[in-house]
């Protein structure tokens, strides 16, 4: 009801004073009530006890006239008796204040009597004309007898006249009291309720913010002192309000420019707080997950995932209890959709609130799957590159056998009759041989040791001159459809090679669909991108052209995917397949810089991609030259130098055959001295690449300042960088691949000495 505290404490003090002073003046006016009537009773009991006395002598003597003496004179001394009166023992009166009752008998009056001395006095309350009067009986008394008796009356209004005047007089003083009461009472409140009022002051500004303020000290005593310390609390709050404000801005600024999302959740599960970054990262402001329970059910769509993500939470609010945390990483559908790999780090504070902390790991968990990936990818490249280095070292000396086994079977035919049993054997030999070159040269394709004769070519024309031969391969029971990009950019690569990848993949394709199905080759211009690359360790971002070969059959099996490319693995039956055939392809692919990677599902299907760098420059002619059927012949001279004996005696023999003169040197330092002792021009030199010391093509850099018009062309099993860049031939360089036959050095050797000029030394 009130809300001061002067108020109360004022209104307090003047109702306990209010009713002090009535109580007290209720008190004192029936003290005094009572003294006023006792002083009545009293005046009126001396008046007549004075009479009594002076009357016993005028009672003996019959004095009349001295009776009414004493009456007139008792009665004029005390104006508060109403009558006075002189009565015999038989009530006869003898003398009255009113001498027409004189001689008159009183009949004994009825009342209460207030007083009874032991004297004979009684005082009596009895009715009267005038209402009630007091009567007081003194007897008289003379040698001990009782005469008579004198009777004074008092009228009772005297006593409430006087009872009016004093209840009055009661008035005034406990008014005066109570107003002087209350004044002081006011003062004091004021002076007791300004120090609690300031002090309230200082509270309520406390409340609404307002530090600092310094409560006016009104006095020094407990209330003082309370207000000086409420003034240190304060300036003691300011201080740390002031640093709590500095380290929220702080605090503030640092979430707000965090490279990491934050979410404040309270204990019921709302969200109180989400910062600039969380937005960013996700699309979510609080209007659109006010709760918990709303965050679950927008970014975890899935219902099974977002009840192993719930379930999770779970166990990790228990491990909070006792003081335990861990980063926990989800996908997270975003606002728009998007789906990311957040990881998130809870945090429970004192006050029961949680804390998460969340980052974008989709990069990095992107980054490392692709890191493992290239891992894996440049752990299979390690491999196959050391089985090429083993397989392109056991090619070289490999066909150097066969160079010697197919030269002279062939030789050796040519001296037999047709009918001769030793011709078919003959021909036998030179098939098998021809066979193990082939096997030879697949090694090599894999090794990325084989030589390629690279020229800017349209796979558009080379697919349409394969079409009918691919359909004789795969046969009726599959169907070939073919997708040709109109716009198809040029590629640079060896024809042969690229026919012979292209075969390589449609026999492979036909052996994964025994029972028929669809093979799909087609052409398209792509750019494979830096993030392309990124996820491709012998990528390089660029402009490519790429053809594909589909399937529909069986499909591959992770594990056999990672091994396809390796030599000799094929799941093929025994006597099917010699397990080259991908691995061939793969070296060819890559010694022409391109990118060749296999899709796969089991039982659906599998499509290889082969990509081979564009380039813009003009097609050239990639027409196989018509060769005659007799073989070249000459007579110039040339040098052969190759360290093996067998082939080089084997060289020799075949180029004398055909009219050439021969000098048969072992290595370069023979050379140099053959050519010394020789004075005739040297028009060719016939030079194996690897040879122990000097090498083919540091001979030919010292021969070609002795014989400026010698021509040079190399030969060899197996590659090195002397002559090749990259396995691919440098231009104006001359090479015939081991093992040769008897027509394909004839015409090798006569091609180069027919060129007009050799840029290579």
């Amino acid at each position: 009801m009130f809300r001061s505290i002067r108020l109360k404490l004022t209104v307090f003090v003047i109702l306990l004073l209010i009713f002090t002073t009535l109580a007290f003046s209720i008190v004192t006016v029936k003290i005094e009530n009572k003294t006023i009537l006792n002083e009545i009773i009293k005046r009126a009991e001396t008046s007549s006890k004075s009479a009594a006395a002076v009357a016993a002598y005028s009672l003996v003597s019959g004095d009349s006239l001295g009776m009414d003496h004493i009456i007139f004179k008792g009665k004029s001394s005390n104006n508060d008796v109403e009558y006075m009166a002189i009565v015999d023992k038989k009530m006869r009166i003898l003398a009255h204040s009113d001498i027409k009752k004189r001689g008159e008998v009183l009949k004994e009056a009825e009342g209460p009597t207030l007083k009874n001395d032991g004297d004979g006095t009684v005082v009596r309350e009895i009715p009267f004309s005038k209402g009630k009067i007091f009567e007081i009986y003194t007897p008289i008394l003379f040698k001990g007898k009782s005469l008579g008796s004198v009777l004074v009356g008092v009228n009772k209004s005297v006593l409430l006249n006087a009872q009016s005047f004093a209840r009055k007089r009661m008035f005034w003083v406990c008014a005066s009291i109570l107003l002087v009461a209350m004044i002081g009472v006011i003062g004091i409140s004021i002076l007791i309720t300004r120090s609690i009022q300031e002090l309230a002051s200082g509270v309520e500004d406390l409340e609404q913010g307002k530090w600092g303020r310094s409560l006016r000290v009104y006095s020094r005593d407990e209330l003082g002192k309370l207000t000086e310390s409420f003034n240190k609390m304060s300036r003691t709050i300011m201080d740390q309000q002031e640093e709590v404000s500095k380290y929220t801005r702080q605090l503030q600024t640092l979430s707000e420019n965090a490279p990491f999302g934050m979410v404040m959740i309270d204990k019921d599960g709302t969200f109180k707080y989400i910062n600039p970054k969380f937005r960013e990262l996700l699309g979510y402001d609080l209007n659109d997950i006010p709760n918990g329970k709303t965050w679950f059910r927008k970014a975890y769509p899935d219902p099974t995932y977002r009840h192993h993500v719930i379930s999770t939470w779970i166990d990790d609010l228990e491990g909070f209890k006792s003081g335990g945390k861990r980063p926990r990483t989800f996908t997270v559908t975003c606002k728009g959709g998007t789906e990311k790999i957040i990881n998130f780090i809870p945090v429970q504070l004192e006050t029961g609130e949680n804390l998460m902390a969340c980052e974008d790991i989709t990069e990095l968990k992107r980054a490392e799957e692709e890191k493992a990936v290239l891992h894996e990818q440049l752990r299979q490249s390690q491999k196959v590159e050391a089985i090429g280095r083993l397989a392109g070292g056991i090619a070289h000396d490999f066909n150097n056998f066969l160079t010697v086994i197919k030269g002279y079977s062939e030789l050796s035919r040519i001296g037999l009759k047709e009918n001769d049993t030793l011709r078919g054997n003959m021909e036998e030999i030179q098939n098998a041989t021809e066979r193990a070159a082939s096997l030879t040269r697949q090694l090599l394709a894999f090794s990325r040791r084989q030589v390629m004769e690279m020229k800017v070519l349209d796979l558009n024309t080379i697919l349409k001159d394969l079409d009918k031969m691919l359909r004789c391969v795969i046969g009726e029971d599959i169907e070939l459809v073919t997708v040709l990009a109109e716009d198809l950019g040029r590629a640079r690569a060896d024809v042969g090679q690229i026919e012979q990848t292209i075969m390589n993949l449609a026999v492979n394709a036909k052996d994964a669909m025994p029972s028929g199905g669809k093979l799909t080759i087609e052409t398209t211009n792509v750019e494979l991108d830096e993030s392309y690359a990124r996820s491709h360790v012998d990528v390089k971002p660029g402009h490519y052209v790429m053809f594909s070969v589909s399937d529909t059959g069986v499909g591959m099996t992770p594990e056999v995917r990672e091994r396809i490319f390796e030599p000799f693995f094929t799941t093929k039956e025994k006597g099917k397949g010699t397990g080259l055939g991908l691995s061939t392809t793969y070296g060819i692919v890559k010694q022409t810089e391109g990118h060749i990677w296999v899709y796969s599902v089991q039982g659906k299907g599998t499509t290889f991609k082969i990509y081979l760098p564009r380039v813009n420059e003009p097609l050239e002619d990639i027409r196989k030259e018509v060769l005659k059927e007799e073989l070249p012949r000459g007579n110039e001279t040339i040098l052969i130098v190759e360290d093996e004996e067998e082939v080089r005696k084997l060289t020799a023999k075949i180029l004398e055959r055909q009219g050439y003169r021969i000098l048969e040197t072992f290595n370069g330092d023979d050379a140099l001295l053959a050519c010394e002792r020789h004075k005739s021009p040297i028009h060719l030199m016939l030079a194996d690449i690897i040879m122990p010391g000097m090498s083919g093509s540091e001979l030919a850099k010292l021969l070609k300042p002795l014989y400026p018009e010698i021509k040079i062309l190399y030969m060899s099993g197996y590659t090195d960088n002397a002559i090749v860049r990259h396995g691919v031939l440098e231009k104006g360089v001359n090479y015939i691949q081991k093992p040769f036959t008897m027509e394909g050095l004839a015409r090798k050797v006569r091609e180069v000495l027919d060129k007009d000029s050799d840029k290579h030394p």
